[in-house]
């Protein structure tokens, strides 16, 4: 007769574990999309409240985002395992 925990290891046995190329590709979308979408937002506010961002500001604010971001989204995924 079958158990409730023979199904649930079996179950688990069949769980494929997520590939290095698939929780990579997860970070970069975690940190690259909301970065871009920052930074859009700050270099069009920016002007409208009398600041003067130059264009290697945005990008050093984007990376710097994107960095945190990846760091953030790293630990929340390693630790869902």
């Amino acid at each position: 007769m079958q158990n409730a925990a023979d199904a649930v290891q079996r179950s688990e046995a069949r769980v494929r574990q997520p590939l290095l190329s698939d929780r990579l590709t997860g970070v970069l979308l975690m940190s690259i999309v909301p970065a871009t979408f920052w930074t859009i937002v700050a270099g069009v506010a920016a002007p409208a409240l009398g600041f003067d961002l130059g264009l290697d500001t945005a990008l050093k604010v984007g990376c710097g985002l994107a960095l945190f971001l990846a760091i953030v989204a790293t630990a929340v995924t390693h630790r869902s395992e």
